[in-house]
């Protein structure tokens, strides 16, 4: 009786330090990303008006790059690339679905860039603030007016050479399947040379950014000991034909490739190696 007690107390302690190791890997994953965002910042700011006017763009890219690339490694997640990742030339459109608040980091790591986002997110301490100074293009979702200002922000930047960083579903849900997508990216670059990289991702199961609150969100992302995400990226091309039916083509891509990243994500849950 009295091993048993024993064994039972034991027990208990365990699920006990099980249960507080799960918030506190939370908090210190979101102050130390809080603290390393705001020096980054900080030395963006200095560094960026230092530099001419036409070198700043791409001096913009590579904080960003570094920005999304550290938020992963700092979150634990262990991201596998297929496919090649090449150098812009021109004005460029990146497309994914999207699962979570991760797409962000990733694309971002991989390719720099001005982000579409909800407009809330502006208001967001710190975050607002990295936004605004990544060039981040805002839409409010059922606003028609806004919806036009985002095309014609997002031309804007193509008309620049620029890269923007879109999510065509317009919202996030769980699992693999691709709900259609939306063409105002694709109006937007009508007759301009725009190339256009299609992405696929895939993650654990269990962090999809679905019925639940962005803090709800941000604590299931942080408190895992490690996620592991698949990229898979697609060949570029140039942006041909009308709207519709370039949304309607580049969702069948990113449904494939999304195929493939899972294919090589359920590899990978088998011991198989990683392609980096």
């Amino acid at each position: 009786m009295v091993r048993s007690r024993r064994s039972a107390y034991v027990h208990g302690v365990i699920d006990s330090a099980i249960r507080l190791r799960a918030p506190a890997r939370a908090l210190a994953r979101s102050l130390s990303f809080g603290a390393y965002c705001a020096g980054l910042l900080g030395i963006y700011e200095v560094h960026h008006r230092q530099l001419p006017i036409e070198a700043r763009p791409r001096n913009l890219e590579g904080y960003q790059r570094r920005l999304g690339a550290a938020a992963l490694r700092m979150l634990g997640v262990r991201l596998h690339w297929l496919g090649a990742i090449r150098r812009a030339e021109g004005p460029r459109l990146v497309i994914s679905n999207h699962r979570t608040a991760l797409d962000v980091a990733v694309l971002l790591s991989a390719f720099g860039g001005s982000l579409v986002s909800r407009a809330d997110v502006e208001g967001w301490p710190l975050v607002g603030k990295l936004a605004e100074r990544g060039e981040t293009i805002y839409v409010r979702r059922g606003d028609r007016q806004s919806g036009a200002k985002t095309i014609r922000a997002i031309r804007s930047r193509f008309e620049r050479g620029g890269t923007v960083l879109l999510f065509p579903e317009g919202t996030t849900q769980a699992g693999d399947r691709i709900l259609p997508f939306h063409g105002g990216a694709f109006a937007a670059a009508r007759g301009l040379e725009v190339e256009v990289v299609p992405v696929g991702l895939t993650y654990d199961p269990g962090i999809e950014y679905v019925d639940r609150t962005f803090g709800q969100h941000l604590f299931d992302v942080t408190s895992r000991p490690a996620i592991r995400a698949v990229a898979c990226a697609g060949e570029p091309a140039k942006i041909r034909g009308r709207a519709s039916q370039m949304a309607e083509q580049y969702r069948e891509i990113v449904q494939d490739l999304v195929h493939r990243a899972r294919h090589h994500h359920t590899h990978l849950g088998t011991g198989g190696a990683a392609a980096q």
